[in-house]
């Protein structure tokens, strides 16, 4: 199911932690407190899927690496199937985002963002506005 136009646009992605994705220079973890800019996301619908992208300067897309990472990238979503994420609403409202490497966005409670194989409370997020 791909997500909605109320659920995409200006977002926070927020963990079951109540941590935000933060964005660093080409890394990303969780933050705790209040979010500031470097919190702030762009979820864009490409149809299926997603891409989500920074507030930031410059524009960078999060990425699913092979290797279970997550990072940063400057390439345009249409360029690199990495960059794209397939949503899926969970039946409490939460959101969880699939990788084409067939691993799930997640973020765990030491801080850490990366991609797990099997989805659990650490691959749900909540979207506020920001």
């Amino acid at each position: 199911m791909g997500i909605s136009a109320e659920d995409s646009g200006r977002r926070l992605l927020k963990s079951e932690h109540g941590t935000y994705i933060r964005a660093n220079a080409q890394t990303v973890d969780l933050k705790k407190g209040s979010p500031c800019d470097s919190e702030h996301w762009y979820i864009v619908d490409l149809g299926c899927k997603v891409s989500i992208k920074t507030f930031n300067s410059p524009e960078r897309f999060l990425q699913a690496v092979p290797s279970g990472e997550v990072d940063l990238v400057e390439t345009d979503p249409n360029q690199c199937p990495a960059v794209m994420w397939q949503p899926s609403k969970n039946s409490d409202g939460t959101w969880s985002f699939l990788s084409t490497y067939g691993t799930w966005l997640s973020g765990l409670g030491n801080g850490v963002v990366c991609c797990m194989p099997h989805w659990r409370s650490s691959e749900k997020f909540t979207l506020p506005l920001w």
